[in-house]
């Protein structure tokens, strides 16, 4: 297991074993998810700085 050691072990709880490393060219990132993941950024982002 080379994935971080929190992560890793979250995901054993649920049984999942990952023998993949992140900077591995057999990790695949979908990029058609990366907008979904900046968008909820930003929203973390907008509720936690103050009001201008």
């Amino acid at each position: 297991m080379r994935t971080s050691g929190i992560v890793a072990e979250k995901l054993r709880a649920y049984g999942v074993e990952i023998d993949v490393n992140l900077r591995n060219p057999a990790f695949v990132l979908d990029d058609a998810i990366l907008p979904v993941g900046a968008s909820i950024y930003a929203r973390i982002v907008e509720t936690r700085l103050p009001k201008a």
